[in-house]
């Protein structure tokens, strides 16, 4: 029995993959994005916050001026004092003749030095200053003027202090220290008093640092000496606390100066902030960062330093997060609609090209025996029709085979029809093994075939024919447990050249031929021709 295949092909895959691997895509273009807008928004919030800090120093730098140019005045006004007194001829008197060895007590000194001190207490009060000093050239202090709180100055020594031993080589001396019996944070200015090139002493003004010298405005400002540590601030905290951005300090030696009194001052480390320009005062991510504007006063004696909270910074951290979410939100809604788009294009393509291969499997089997594979009686003779049009165009000839198997009934009667159909099959295979791949070959009905020999003579034709003949003769099949079934076909021919011959005449004639090779006990070939021309042969 002839087995008949489906008419529909395979079902197409089911979509369900590609609706996976479209929502896989989208996950992974999803989070490419979602990495692009985080860039682009950090870009963002880089160039918001480098403007926005650019402002706010810009804001802090000018106040950083301003409280830089009050002290300027200040200290400016204190070495000018210094400067004036040195080339007054009263103290150049007074230290001219302490050099030359009169005593302090000789009344003509004595009375000088009385007239002196009202003068420097005069400029003490009216001024504003912490203190002028006058000293000889051994360090001892000959004349003072002092605030009313203060105990005298005179007759203290300081040849061991700071200012005596740079004073003596002639050199201005200007430095912060904390004073040794006062206890207050000062600029002490030191000019040495020179006669005919000979130093005979100094004058020391000072100025003392508090926070009235602060603008009220400059809330979050100190000051700092030279080597970056607080010795004005309204956060008494802040005091004498080294910065550690600031130059190195080297302390003095152990038996130096106390310039910061009886203790050394303590670090105050400041961190790196989340952007350039920006500090954390007291640990990473702690607190508000700052925005530090700094101004030197007095040629690098000290420096203003103005701390300017960003708390912009943290609204524009929060703007960026909403705009990441945001934009992410939205590239994955748009590149979503764009792979379900594609996902839909897809799918559809795939149902066409199903469709397509569904045609194409409806065309062959329309055209291909189900058994055999070969071209069915509708395809052949279309083949045939194909070819005798050519015949009439090109002159060629046009040979036809027509093969018939053997008791072929008795084969389906004895063996079964599984059997027949395998043998079939077989010499199917057989036959198409002989052909050319210009040759076509086409089952007629049950065990009948034809074949066509496009462009091929009668006496080539019938080369063919025996040829096939005899390879299945000599190719039986084997069937129940290993028996060889011999097969052998009868075959009648016919060789058509001229342009009147059409498929009904020639497929009458073949199948004339064909019967005449079963009535001649089959297993051999005959060729229709005109009576002249004498048939082939029986093959033996």
């Amino acid at each position: 029995m002839e087995t008949t295949p489906s008419l529909a092909p395979a079902a197409p895959a089911s979509a369900r993959p590609v609706w996976i691997g479209a929502a896989v895509v989208t996950l992974v273009l999803a989070a490419a994005a979602s990495l692009g807008v985080d860039a682009m928004t950090q870009r963002w919030a880089a160039d918001a916050a480098q403007r926005q800090w650019e402002l706010e120093r810009a804001r802090a730098q000018t106040l950083a001026v301003a409280t830089s140019a009050g002290l300027q005045q200040r200290l400016a006004l204190a070495r000018g004092v210094a400067l004036s007194f040195t080339q007054g001829a009263e103290v150049r008197a007074v230290l001219s003749q302490r050099a030359a060895g009169v005593a302090a007590t000789h009344p003509a000194l004595a009375q000088r030095l009385s007239r002196l001190d009202e003068r420097l207490d005069i400029a003490v009060r009216e001024l504003g200053l912490g203190l002028i000093a006058v000293a000889d050239l051994h360090g001892e202090v000959v004349a003072a003027g002092e605030p009313p709180s203060i105990p005298s100055f005179v007759g203290k020594q300081y040849s061991e202090g700071p200012l005596y031993a740079q004073a003596r080589q002639g050199r201005s001396v200007r430095m912060f220290l904390v004073g040794e019996t006062t206890g207050r944070r000062s600029v002490v200015f030191a000019e040495p008093v020179m006669v005919q090139d000979r130093f005979v002493g100094y004058v020391g003004v000072s100025l003392t640092l508090d926070e009235s010298l602060l603008p009220v405005q400059a809330s979050d400002a100190f000051v700092t000496d030279q080597h970056g540590v607080v010795v004005l601030s309204h956060d008494w905290q802040r005091l004498f606390r080294r910065l550690v951005h600031e130059p190195s300090w080297s302390p003095p030696p152990a038996n130096g100066w106390p310039i910061y009194g009886g203790q050394p001052p303590r670090l105050w480390p400041w961190y790196p902030g989340p952007h350039p320009g920006l500090w954390w005062l007291e640990a990473p991510g702690e607190g508000v960062p700052v925005v530090e504007a700094r101004t030197d006063i007095f040629e690098g004696l000290l420096h203003t330093h103005v701390l300017q909270p960003a708390h912009w910074f943290a609204d524009l951290e929060q703007q960026r997060r909403r705009l990441r979410i945001l934009g992410t939100s939205l590239a994955v809604a748009v590149l979503g609609s764009f792979v379900l788009l594609l996902g839909t294009w897809w799918q559809g393509r795939r149902h066409r090209q199903a469709l397509e291969a569904l045609n194409r499997e409806l065309q062959r089997i329309a055209v291909t025996d189900a058994l055999t594979g070969i071209a069915n009686r509708r395809s052949i003779l279309q083949q045939l029709d194909d070819e005798l049009r050519r015949l009439r165009r090109h002159g060629r000839p046009l040979s036809v085979l027509s093969l018939d198997l053997d008791y072929f009934k008795q084969v389906n009667d004895r063996y079964g029809h599984a059997v027949g159909d395998a043998m079939l099959q077989h010499v199917v295979r057989t036959v198409q093994q002989q052909l050319r791949a210009t040759d076509s070959f086409g089952r007629i009905g049950g065990e009948e075939f034809l074949v066509l020999l496009p462009e091929t003579g009668a006496e080539a034709a019938q080369k063919v024919a025996f040829k096939l003949r005899e390879a299945v003769a000599r190719s039986p099949l084997t069937v129940h447990e290993g028996t060889p079934l011999a097969m052998t076909v009868s075959i009648g021919g016919l060789t058509a050249t001229e342009a009147e011959w059409d498929a009904a005449r020639l497929l009458a004639l073949a199948d004339a031929a064909l019967y005449e090779a079963k009535r001649a006990g089959r297993d051999c070939v005959r060729w229709a021709a005109p009576p002249a021309t004498p048939t082939c042969p029986t093959a033996g």
